[in-house]
């Protein structure tokens, strides 16, 4: 049988090659052969240069992933690309930092690859989390075979109907021929609309196929929803005419790419605002019309409420807090979020940015300027006394750090341009308090899902995009336990993020098990092993590391951290019996 593309498949449909035709080729001439494979060669594709192809077309720069079969050539297929490889030390990490980037980035410039069977089901989670951060993502799968089911091939898993629950859209590529559309329409369906994450499973025998060249698919813009302009004149008759008008910000806004434009709205209308967790920064935090530290009495004090691309779910409190008798202004690119746990009296279905821009091309004047002078300043005066308020809290002597002693040092030592990431439960709640956020993308959260374990993926994917800000994410030890070597593949690659540890020994501290197992229970499941020193795990690892033990010393080894120039590890010992803190 001769060597080369001739050998066992067939150009072209990815099928077996019949029989009469390798007898036919196997008779030729050497020379005759040859020629005829380099015509192949020439005309075709390999299905791992047919995927890295179509990652390129649709304006992919990274590629995240595990190696593994079947994918190992396409990994190698993307490299000869000029594409950039991170190999992650998990599924799930690499899932967090493809996705991570791409909201970073703000457009998909980042997909993630990854092997069959139990590795593309360990990246569920992750998947779960783009889904409800609504962060798009292309997620490529190997697989089996087609027909491995029925002969229970190894690593065989149904990975399309796995992710169904958790993605826009899953399929199985059916043919070599088809990997290239396919991945394209992948591309497409996970920007439309609300974005979030597509799987495509990559069969060994579709990738082992050839296929003829063909033109490459056009990269298209998903096109936005506009605003019906009756619908936009209602809405700002309502704005103009409230007394006490209130915006909130969401996360779905980072699509609409539209910060300066919201930013202008605000000024022109003196329009308070408070935001999601995070859409925290899109206006600067130490804006004046900023109402986060009033998050629950300014919504319960509003007249009317503006959701601008915000969820009413639990982090609003299902729309609790709103007084009942406010009037609602709802806008969503997703129409079933429209209504959701509260009827809105004006519900915008249409895309967020166009919204903006389409308020802002229309003449707007206040009613009562007074009036809504007025409210501005009850708000202000308040804001000032929370402020004061959390200081004091903050500086309250205690015998070790306290959560919010810790969040309050830190936001005093953070540069101004920095990206802060947080990866945590009780810790977080103190940092949501005390770390404000001063420019678009400057603070994420774990969001919707709550997702633990996607901090330091996330600040990978930060510093990857943009590589002169600092980037320092703030675990818990719990969530550092989760990803922690994916410091080996920031020390591999050279993406010097820092990592804070805020060791309080255990999943919410000590206190948990303190107060809710019975007295003297032997087993220490909320608690870990006291004083662990994470950041010898990371030294190890060829990273730079430090210990900090008392309050006084988090600035300094911050910034030795951030001047190191490598991949950093605080070990921050904060108090074990600290409550959580008051939102």
């Amino acid at each position: 049988m001769p060597a080369g593309i001739g050998c066992s498949r067939l150009p072209g449909n990815g099928g077996e090659m019949p029989d009469d035709l390798i007898r036919r080729l196997a008779v030729l001439p050497a020379a005759k052969r040859a020629l005829l494979e380099a015509e192949v060669s020439r005309t075709t594709l390999d299905g791992p240069a047919l995927v890295a192809r179509a990652l390129a077309a649709a304006g992919v720069t990274h590629v995240y992933g595990v190696p593994g079969e079947p994918v190992y050539d396409v990994f190698a297929a993307c490299a000869a690309s000029g594409l950039r490889l991170i190999g992650a030390r998990s599924q799930q990490g690499a899932v967090a930092m493809a996705a991570s980037h791409n909201y970073f980035a703000g457009r998909q410039a980042a997909a993630v690859l990854v092997s069959s069977g139990a590795a593309a089901c360990n990246a569920v989670a992750a998947a779960l989390h783009a889904r409800d951060n609504c962060w798009p993502l292309v997620i490529l799968a190997g697989a089996a075979a087609r027909g491995a089911s029925k002969r229970g091939d190894f690593m065989y898993v149904d990975t399309a109907r796995v992710f169904e629950p958790v993605t826009k859209w899953t399929v199985s590529v059916e043919s070599t021929e088809g990997l290239e559309p396919t991945i394209g329409q992948a591309f497409e369906l996970a920007m439309d609309a609300r974005p979030g994450p597509v799987l495509v499973e990559l069969p060994a025998d579709v990738l082992s196929g050839r296929a003829p060249l063909t033109s490459s698919p056009a990269d298209r813009a998903a096109a936005s929803l506009e605003i019906d302009a009756k619908r936009l004149d209602e809405a700002a008759e309502r704005l103009l005419a409230a007394r006490r008008p209130l915006l909130v910000i969401g996360k779905g806004l980072r699509w609409a790419n539209a910060f300066e434009e919201l930013a202008e709205l605000v000024e022109r209308l003196s329009l308070p605002f408070v935001t999601s967790p995070i859409a925290c920064g899109y206006i600067p935090d130490d804006h004046p019309l900023c109402c986060n530290l009033l998050k629950w009495d300014v919504q319960r004090q509003a007249d009317l409420v503006l959701l601008l691309g915000a969820r009413l779910d639990w982090s609003f409190r299902f729309g609790t807090q709103i007084a009942p008798e406010a009037h609602l202004i709802q806008i969503d690119i997703h129409a079933p979020q429209l209504g959701r746990n509260r009827a809105a009296q004006l519900a915008i279905h249409g895309d967020a940015g166009s919204f903006v821009r389409g308020l802002l091309a229309r003449a707007l004047r206040l009613a009562d300027p007074a009036e809504r002078s007025r409210w501005l300043q009850a708000l202000q005066e308040r804001r000032a006394q929370v402020q004061r308020e959390r200081i004091q809290e903050a500086a309250r002597p205690s015998a070790r750090l306290s959560p919010e002693a810790f969040a309050h040092r830190l936001a005093q030592a953070l540069p101004r341009e920095a990206i802060c990431i947080l990866d945590a439960n009780l810790v977080m709640a103190a940092c949501e308090r005390h770390l404000p956020a001063y420019a678009p993308l400057s603070r994420l959260a774990p969001g919707t899902s709550g997702c633990l374990g996607t901090g330091i993926p996330a600040g990978l994917a930060a510093k990857m995009q943009f590589p002169s800000r600092p980037v320092v994410v703030v675990c818990g030890d719990f969530a550092f336990g989760l990803s922690a070597m994916e410091m080996e593949t920031a020390m591999r690659h050279g993406i010097p993020l820092v990592v804070v540890v805020a060791n309080n020994d255990g999943n919410a501290g000590s206190l948990r098990q303190r107060v809710g197992y019975p007295p003297g229970y032997g087993e220490r499941v909320t608690m870990f092993q006291p004083g662990i020193r994470y950041e010898r795990i990371v030294e190890a690892l060829g990273c730079h590391a430090g210990h900090v033990a008392d309050e006084a010393s988090l600035g300094p080894a911050l910034s030795r951290a951030l001047a190191s120039g490598k991949p950093a590890c605080l070990n921050v010992a904060v108090d074990p019996d600290a409550a959580f803190p008051r939102r």
